[in-house]
């Protein structure tokens, strides 16, 4: 590949691999040398391999918008990973680690001492009103000391190097972890795309630097000895951040937990789990201060009402402090050099941009202005305003001159990207994140780097990424993550099972079950259905065509239809695709795909691979117009091959605990169900052969029925081998076994005498179906397989509501007067 010309750099751009000579600058050495040797198609395959990557973990990016900016979920875009990564030398590594500690002890000398003396206000250090008119100042949150001692416990700082060389810190992040799992997976998935590249460069690792994070989070749980932290995530799996905390819960071991997750009981914070409320002793909150305590602003928020009083009284510790969020405001650039020498007697390492708060002075109205609002910000070019718009804007400046910020355009430096086929120089912004534990910060040595889009210059809150780079930190040693000697390490007591899963987590493992296995369901009797209507041997073909269709009505995958309406190829290929249809295919993997992103956190990187391969297959989908059918049948195979590698995943790499018990109690429930809507088909006047096949077919036990019975269909077999043959996977007395089977393994109230509601009613089915003469229930035209039917589908959806009542709502089971309705039980 032709290198990248050694430009030297205008006074108005920097790049990052130059020196002001145009050299390339030792560090990065290593990977200029493997840009220049990589052919071109090689490039481009790697670029492919990458996107490949991210596209199996489903990460997604937010362009613009801050950590805590809950509105942006419209936004997402596919994360872009370049393959050339941002090389960063010693010197400029130990600049920014040393600067990014020194920033991050004097935010945590300011908070504490805005939320106790505010000796900063009555010294006159800082204006009040940048304080006590900030949207992130938390009145409720002054006056005690958070558990842990620091209210800040990590931080995230965005830094960029200037046109002159320097660097800036642009922005700072109270919710430091985010970008933080994007960081580590990017390093995780450049080292497996360049392996050699990697060793070569002698890269230093984030390990030690994880193990202080998790270090830091367990010191501010002084009174536990195994202290249970959990990961405090804004409710909804689309949410801009659900993939990174989901990694970096499963990364770190701690639980991710929404706000309906938890409860308040006594100033303490319970988790809603299996075995009943757990206590959580340290939250790692994800969510902006102002969203996780309901009770803060107007019943709005995420978070457990409750929980600021909790924290002020001792009985959680908060990573960060409720009110660290104060430190967004721009205006404190202004007053950073100030804050400084004041607070820690030092010149700043790393400087601000040279802002001005227009609560010392409103200004002209000329430049860039920011203002905070809530957590987000927002900005105008008041020098590119009509002279209406500029009076207007220079009303609200006058009226609220604290609100506002005058920010300069920054052109950041640059450094070499691949960008849609061409090497060139891109403008970046570098993330750090630090931690403390006990007294001492820590940087981790590496960065989450953005490639920045849009016009430069222009201020860098309003700047906005098209990709992110790994970021890799020269060494001039081999780099190897050291783990603590064994004989150091506290001794685990061995555990098996554990009862401590979120009820709301087995809640949405349970449905995750139900809907693959609904999903697999339709595309059999779709794909059964599309062959017998091109068939056309006889109206026997046409009435077990029409039986199909009414298990989809039935299922919900279809609508009811017209008295007279035709079945044609059209109305089956629906089932499919038709989103206005609550239960058709596509809505399903829909939820299937919801519901995987939810319990993103208890699934390994196959089963996650699988379910994705299969929730995303419709966004694959073409239906061919001229040959519709053969397009819907292809589709069907792949969905039912997809479903089957699934199945194999989880049989196969899921610990037989808790999670797998509702996984499998939720298909074992709606195959269940699904089997006995079929069994339906085989009752009346009109059964005929090809209805049995067709039974056969959809159930995939023809293959079985063949060799047992040499392919002689009647009813009286056909039902056996459906109904109570417990050697069957597919049949109906395999399924109330096996549920059986799962409900013996959940925990008991020590309280509770007898079986559970739902157990109960599946010791009763089994019952119903083991001691049932199927002969005497195929006579008159299959009367009582009807009335006996019909009743297991009622007791069927009664057990799934009290499932529902006894595991997941942590309220006491009440008998229902009627059976739910199938729109109940498929919308809970």
């Amino acid at each position: 590949m032709t290198p990248l010309a050694p430009t030297i750099p205008s006074t108005a751009l920097w790049l990052e691999d130059r020196d002001r000579q145009g050299e390339l600058l030792p560090a990065w050495e290593t990977v200029d040398h493997f840009v220049n040797i990589t052919p071109f198609r090689e490039f481009q395959h790697l670029e492919s391999l990458l996107a490949a990557r991210l596209r199996e973990q489903a990460i997604t990016y937010v362009p613009h918008g801050d950590p805590g900016d809950e509105s942006s979920v419209d936004k997402l875009e596919p994360w872009r990973l370049d393959p050339i990564p941002m090389v960063l030398g010693d010197e400029d590594w130990q600049l920014l680690r040393q600067g990014v500690i020194q920033r991050a002890q004097m935010w945590s000398a300011m908070l504490d001492d805005i939320y106790q003396d505010m000796r900063l206000l009555r010294d006159g250090i800082l204006p009040p009103a940048l304080v006590l008119a900030n949207p992130g100042y938390l009145r409720a949150a002054k006056g005690w000391q958070p558990q842990g001692g620091s209210r800040l416990v990590h931080l995230a700082v965005d830094v960029i190097r200037g046109h002159d060389g320097r660097w800036l810190a642009v922005a700072d992040h109270s919710l430091g972890l985010s970008g933080m799992g994007h960081a580590v997976e990017n390093r995780a998935v450049v080292a497996r795309a360049l392996p050699d590249l990697f060793a070569c460069s002698r890269v230093q690792r984030l390990g030690s630097f994880l193990e202080n994070l998790k270090g830091g989070l367990e010191s501010l749980a002084q009174s536990a000895e195994s202290p249970r932290i959990a990961l405090l995530s804004p409710a909804g799996a689309d949410h801009p951040h659900a993939f990174e905390q989901a990694y970096l819960a499963r990364y770190l071991g701690y639980e991710v937990v929404e706000g309906r997750d938890l409860t308040m009981r006594g100033n303490q914070v319970f988790i809603k789990t299996l075995g009943g409320l757990q206590r959580i002793d340290v939250i790692l909150r994800q969510l902006s201060d102002l969203r996780c305590d309901p009770l803060l602003v107007d019943g709005n928020g995420d978070g457990p009402a409750g929980l600021l009083a909790a924290a002020a009284a001792g009985g959680v510790a908060i990573a960060n402090a409720l009110g660290c969020g104060l430190i967004h405001h721009p205006g404190f650039a202004a007053h950073h050099l100030r804050l400084c020498r004041h607070l820690l007697a030092e010149e700043p390492i790393l400087r601000s941009p040279d802002c001005h708060w227009c609560g010392d002075d409103p200004g002209d109205g000329q430049g860039w202005y920011c203002k905070l609002e809530g957590d987000q910000l927002r900005g105008v070019d008041a020098s590119g305003l009509s002279a209406q718009q500029r009076v207007s804007f220079l009303k609200q400046l006058r009226l609220q001159p604290w609100a506002w910020t005058r920010c300069p355009a920054l052109v950041p430096s640059r450094a070499p990207t691949w960008n849609g086929g061409l090497l060139s120089h891109q403008p970046v912004r570098l993330r750090l994140f630090a931690t403390c534990r006990n007294g001492q910060w820590s940087v981790m040595p590496g960065a989450l780097t953005h490639v920045l889009a849009g016009e430069l210059p222009q201020p860098a809150q309003l700047w906005q990424a098209s990709g992110a780079k790994d970021t890799w930190i020269a060494s001039q040693q081999q780099q190897e993550d050291l783990p603590a000697p064994l004989a150091l390490q506290d001794p685990l007591a061995l555990r098996r099972g554990g009862v401590d899963v979120p009820s709301l987590l087995l809640d949405d493992l349970y449905w995750l079950g139900r809907y693959v296995e609904r999903a697999e369901t339709i595309a059999r009797i779709v794909r059964c259905a599309l062959g017998l209507h091109a068939d056309q041997r006889d109206s026997d073909s046409d009435g077990a065509r029409d039986a199909c269709l009414n298990i989809l009505v039935s299922m919900g995958a279809v609508g009811e239809l017209e008295e007279d309406e035709e079945i044609d190829e059209r109305l089956l290929i629906s089932a499919l695709i038709d989103t206005e249809q609550s239960d058709s295919l596509c809505m399903v993997l829909g939820r299937i795909n919801e519901m995987a992103s939810r319990v993103r956190s208890r699934l390994s990187r196959d089963a996650w691979r699988s379910l994705r391969d299969l929730a995303t297959r419709m966004d694959e989908a073409t239906i061919d117009s001229e040959r519709r059918a053969n397009s819907a049948g292809a589709l069907c195979d792949e969905i039912i091959d997809r479903c089957a590698a699934l199945a194999g995943a989880l049989a196969e790499n899921t610990v037989r605990g808790h999670s797998w018990n509702f996984l499998d109690l939720g298909r074992r429930c709606e195959r269940a169900v699904n089997t006995t809507l079929l069994l339906q088909a085989a009752v009346g006047p009109a059964v005929t052969r090809t209805h049995l096949e067709m039974m056969l077919e959809v159930a995939d036990s023809l293959l079985t029925y063949r060799a047992r019975y040499r392919g002689r269909l009647q009813p009286a077999p056909v039902i056996d081998l459906l109904f109570s043959d417990d050697t069957n996977p597919r049949s109906l007395l395999f399924q109330l076994q096996a549920m059986q089977r799962r409900f013996e393994a959940l925990p008991r109230d020590q309280q509770l005498v007898g079986p559970f509601p739902a157990q109960a009613s599946a010791i009763s089915l089994t019952a119903l179906v083991m001691s049932a003469d199927v002969i005497a229930l195929c006579t008159d035209q299959g009367a009582a397989l009807a009335k006996s039917l019909d009743h297991i589908l009622t007791v069927l959806w009664g057990c799934s509501e009290q499932i529902a009542l006894t595991w997941f709502n942590h309220a006491p089971a009440h008998a229902s007067r009627e059976a739910p309705s199938w729109s109940l039980l498929k919308d809970s």
